[in-house]
């Protein structure tokens, strides 16, 4: 039986709809197949979570009669575990499964059995570790092994969220973190952004994203050199000023390329951000951005 057009186009694979769609709140449409895949990519991606479009939330109950029972369950599943901030998973290399959520306790924390089939793994919920029995079982949650692993992940570029205690990697030259939990905050201190008297960027990686952001426009190694130069000096200084982007005014940009949020290679055409020159494809702005 052939299915008659809506009259729209899905905002994400710019396909005529046929058959039943979904109207996100922002006016967008999406068609079955586009919102499947979004719903199924926000329980791998936490970035995605929740599903939205324009920054404006798609309710699960006007997408839950098109998608299967099992992604449903799995959705609910992790709703749980993305709302809770401080987290704890089963402490196996080869699981890390959500258990719940931090407790901290004088006396060490809630320990938790992973339900797992295949894993009897115990957890101790204060330090995360495993935990062998009560006269076994030394609580890690503040001695040297925590420490050196942020020493180790600050060398290597990350920072410890102060909301959720998960660490970050830094992937710009600004020291403003935001994490998956939404906390906001500074890199060097760990302070909530904007409370400290950090500085705001390391020029280094300052100049990096400045010169990414012309390549994008001119092409790498591309264009006159004392002209790269000057757009490269007039990029890192309204980088300095506008480095919180809002992401609002796009142009389509011909031509294939890798999207610098989900670093997906795309053949045909990117979006240039007006704002801080970053080239996303088009699932990138309209649902992570």
């Amino acid at each position: 039986m052939l299915t008659s057009p809506t009259g729209n186009t899905c905002v994400i694979c710019q396909d005529p709809i046929f058959g039943s769609e979904i109207r996100a709140p922002c006016g967008h449409h999406y068609d079955i197949a586009c919102i499947t895949e979004l719903f199924q990519a926000a329980t791998r991606d936490e970035t995605l979570y929740p599903p939205r479009c324009c920054r404006r939330n798609i309710p699960v109950a006007r997408v839950q009669p098109h998608l299967l029972q099992a992604l449903l369950t799995e959705f609910q599943q992790k709703r749980e575990e993305f709302s809770t901030l401080k987290r704890v998973y089963c402490s196996s290399s080869t699981c890390g499964r959500f258990l719940g959520p931090l407790s901290e306790g004088i006396w060490g924390g809630k320990v938790y059995a992973c339900p797992a089939p295949a894993c009897t793994r115990r957890t101790c919920g204060s330090c995360r570790g495993e935990y062998r029995g009560l006269m076994s079982h030394i609580c890690r949650r503040a001695d040297a092994d925590t420490a050196q692993v942020l020493t180790l992940g600050r060398a290597a570029g990350w920072s410890c969220c102060p909301g959720c205690s998960q660490m970050i990697e830094l992937n710009m030259g600004c020291f403003h973190m935001t994490c998956r939990c939404k906390t906001e905050f500074c890199y060097l201190c760990q302070a909530l952004w904007k409370t400290c008297t950090c500085p705001q960027w390391d020029e280094e990686r300052l100049l990096a994203a400045a010169e990414q952001r012309v390549d994008a426009q001119l092409g790498a190694g591309q264009g006159n050199r004392t002209v790269r130069q000057r757009m490269v000096r007039e990029t890192m200084e309204r980088l300095r000023v506008d480095h919180d982007c809002n992401h609002e005014r796009w142009r389509y940009r011909r031509g294939g390329g890798r999207c610098e949020t989900c670093g997906h290679d795309l053949p045909h055409y990117l979006f240039r951000c007006l704002g801080c020159e970053i080239l996303a494809c088009n699932r990138c702005r309209r649902n992570r951005l």
